[in-house]
C-alpha cells in the first residue's frame, strides 16, 4: 500500500517517506525538480532542460569520473540509477541495496545540484540527444507523438517536445546551458521521495548533510507543477491531418478534460481509458475504430495530466 508521510526537510524541502518492512533490503530514492521542458522558453531554446537528464552523468563536482563513478558502484550490485525529463519536472532516481542508500542519495543529489557541464561533456551529449530525436521520429507512432504537443498547444510553453529539435540542439552553447541551470535549478523547487526500511532519524540526519550542496539561486519556489494557464482552447470536431513518408498511419482521438479535477476523478478517467480497451477486439474502442470505422489495427489509450 502506498502511504507516504511528509517530513519537513532542510531549507523547506519536503521529504515524502514510506517505511517498508524489515524483509525489504532495498531503498528507492527520487529527487523531483519542478523545472521541465515547459521552462525552455525562459532560456530561449527548445530542449534546453532535457540536457540536464543527460549531461550530469558526464561528471559532477563530487563525482567527476563520469558514468563509471556515478553508476558503476550501484549497477555492479544490481542497483539502478537514472534520470528522466518531462514537460513540467526532472527526476533523478535510484533503486539500490539498503547498505548503499546513503551513497546513492549523495550521487543523485550531486547530479542535479553540482553538474560540471563541461564543454566536452556537452558536445558529447549533443550527438547522443540528436540520435535520440532521430530514433524517436523513425517510426510512425514515435513521429506522431513527437509532434503531438505542437498541434495541441501551439505557441505555448507546453507546445513542444521535451527533446527539442535538431536545430535547437545544434545552436545551443555551453554557456546557455550553464545559465539555464542557474535559472531552473534551486532547492526551492526540489522534493525528495524515499521508500525503504529506514528510520526517520537516519533519513533526516543524512538528508541534512547532503542538502548542503543544493543550489540556492533565489528562484521562485515550486513545490508542485507550475501552472501554464491559459492553454489554447481546442476546437471540437476539428481534424488535423499531417502527411508523412510512413506507409502506416496514426490516429489520435483527443478528449479535453477541464482543470480542477480531484485525484479520485483523475483515477476514474484512467480507469475509464483502460475499460475502453478491455476485452481486446471485443472492447468498445476496438469495435468503434477498428470494426466499424476500419481506422486502426491496434488501439492504446493514454493520458497527459
Amino acid at each position: 500500500m502506498i502511504n507516504f508521510k511528509k517530513l519537513e526537510g532542510p531549507y523547506g524541502i519536503p521529504i515524502y517517506f514510506q517505511k517498508l518492512p524489515d524483509i525489504v533490503q532495498s531503498v528507492a530514492l527520487e529527487w523531483v525538480i519542478f523545472t521541465g521542458a515547459s521552462d525552455d522558453q525562459n532560456v530561449g531554446t527548445d530542449g534546453a532542460y532535457h540536457w540536464f537528464e543527460h549531461v550530469p552523468f558526464r561528471g559532477t563536482k563530487k563525482f567527476p569520473g563520469g558514468y563509471a563513478a556515478i553508476k558503476g558502484p550501484f549497477t555492479r550490485y544490481g542497483g539502478m540509477l537514472n534520470a528522466y525529463t518531462n514537460l513540467v519536472s526532472t527526476s533523478y532516481h535510484a533503486h539500490v541495496q539498503l547498505v548503499q542508500w546513503k551513497q546513492a542519495l549523495e550521487v543523485i543529489t550531486d547530479l542535479w545540484s553540482q553538474p560540471l557541464l563541461t564543454d566536452e561533456g556537452i558536445d558529447a551529449e549533443r550527438t547522443i540527444i540528436i540520435e535520440e530525436i532521430r530514433q524517436r521520429k523513425s517510426t510512425a507512432k514515435g513521429n506522431a507523438y513527437y509532434h503531438l504537443f505542437n498541434h495541441v498547444w501551439p505557441n505555448h510553453p507546453l507546445g513542444h517536445h521535451t527533446l527539442g529539435t535538431e536545430e535547437s540542439l545544434t545552436s545551443i552553447t555551453p554557456e546557455q546551458l550553464r545559465r539555464a541551470h542557474k535559472l531552473g535549478y534551486d532547492r526551492s523547487r526540489a522534493t525528495l521521495f524515499i521508500s525503504g526500511n529506514l528510520s526517520e532519524k537516519e533519513i533526516m540526519e543524512y538528508v541534512n548533510e547532503c542538502a548542503k550542496v543544493t543550489p540556492d539561486n533565489g528562484l521562485s519556489p515550486r513545490r508542485a507543477v507550475a501552472s501554464h494557464n491559459p492553454v489554447p482552447t481546442w476546437k471540437l470536431s476539428e481534424e488535423t491531418i499531417v502527411e508523412t513518408n510512413f506507409p502506416s498511419s496514426i490516429v489520435f482521438m483527443l478528449f479535453p478534460v477541464g482543470a480542477g479535477k480531484t485525484t479520485e476523478e483523475l483515477i476514474f478517467l484512467e480507469f475509464l481509458g483502460a475499460m475502453m480497451t478491455e476485452g481486446g477486439l471485443d472492447s468498445p474502442l476496438y469495435r468503434i475504430v477498428r470494426e466499424e470505422r476500419k481506422l486502426a489495427y491496434g488501439v492504446q489509450p493514454s493520458s497527459y495530466t
